[in-house]
């Protein structure tokens, strides 16, 4: 049953990776229903402590505050045993931020652990990082400033139980008396310069402390302020480059269009010039082109009976005079000028077709440029 709970407990708090504040405090509820297995769960806490990376040190920091803080009981006992090693195991790994939190979160402890523990992990600090000031005062002992008055009282009793020293003792007591008031206000006044001194360095680490915010907060915003700059140059830049691309396909469009009009006047072989005033007369007067080009449809189509009418009469005739029977060199003669005559007929007629389909294709040509 407890490696079970252990197990479930561990497993949970492989998911802090991050400072979430509900996951910390559902690990704190945890640790309050599971308080019968406390030294487990401190044990799980402390060596997931040591094995996770530096970034995730200060969250787990963070349980263990919510947990002696809130639940209090036997974790604080548990807790305090290893703090120190705890705590300085953290401070040695952590970056230059982590460790001003680390600060922050050591000055809310002074309730929860004893001062010499305390003691220990502002000395222990301090000698990894200077600039760590010292919080809590040294323990007391037996051995370090003993004041006179008790060891001449201790004295005095032991003359009382040895008569042949009375003298001698009340002599030294006497000798010692006016000297131990000095020591004590010395004593006195030093504590309090050396508490002034820890003031005054605290002062100025916390104004050194507001001084780097401040500059790290002015930092940022010229780091803002240069990122939009950047960005309303980049928009700017990217709105040229468009508007070039558009000039560029406008340019190509009006260069592929010239392009086919000079091919389709290099087609009509006529010049620019031809081709505009033959435009402008085909606009101009539409009714006129089609008369003349009617007319000349009819004169060609009149020329054609009356030549073919011609030929077929003289075929016929020829025909008629001429009988198998009856033939001379005469009319040997005259049939062979009526083939030659027929011959002839049939090149006219292929002449006025081929003369009747060019000007049909002109006409078509010039209807096709009156659209255009």
């Amino acid at each position: 049953m407890g490696e079970d709970i252990v197990t479930k407990y561990s497993s949970s708090l492989a998911e802090l990776k991050m400072n979430s504040k509900p996951l910390i405090n559902l690990l704190t509820m945890m640790a309050e229903d599971y308080i019968r297995h406390a030294p487990s769960i401190v044990q799980v806490i402390e060596r997931h402590l040591t094995t996770v990376r530096p970034e995730i040190k200060l969250p787990v920091l963070y349980l263990i505050d919510s947990i002696i803080k809130n639940v209090k009981k036997d974790y604080v006992e548990l807790f305090t045993q290893n703090i120190v090693s705890t705590f300085c195991g953290v401070f040695e790994k952590v970056d230059e931020k982590t460790r001003g939190l680390l600060w922050k979160l050591r000055g809310t402890w002074s309730d929860y652990f004893p001062t010499k523990k305390l003691y220990a992990i502002d000395v222990r600090c301090h000698q990894l990082d200077p600039k760590w000031p010292i919080m809590a005062q040294a323990p007391s002992s037996a051995s370090i400033h003993v004041n006179p008055r008790f060891l001449n009282r201790g004295k005095a009793a032991a003359a009382l139980i040895n008569p042949e020293h009375i003298i001698a003792q009340t002599t030294a007591s006497a000798a010692v008396a006016p000297v131990t008031a000095p020591d004590d206000s010395v004593m006195e006044v030093q504590m309090r310069a050396q508490l002034l001194a820890k003031q005054k360095e605290l002062l100025e680490l916390q104004t050194r402390k507001v001084e780097l915010e401040l500059l790290q907060t002015k930092l940022q915003m010229e780091e803002k302020a240069r990122r939009q700059k950047e960005e309303e140059t980049a928009k700017q830049i990217d709105m040229a480059v468009k508007q070039e691309q558009v000039l560029v396909g406008m340019a190509e469009l009006a260069k592929n269009k010239t392009e086919r009009i000079q091919q389709k006047l290099s087609s009509m072989h006529m010049p620019s010039s031809s081709v505009a005033s033959a435009s402008s007369s085909i606009k101009g007067s539409p009714s006129s082109s089609k008369g003349r080009a009617s007319s000349s449809d009819a004169e060609s189509h009149s020329t054609f009976p009356s030549k073919l009418t011609k030929s077929s009469n003289e075929t016929s005739a020829s025909s008629v005079d001429n009988s198998p029977s009856k033939k001379s060199k005469s009319s040997r003669d005259r049939d062979r000028r009526d083939r030659g005559k027929n011959d002839k007929s049939k090149e006219t007629r292929h002449e006025l077709k081929d003369k009747e389909s060019r000007h049909r294709h002109r006409d078509k040509d010039r209807h096709a440029d009156s659209k255009d």
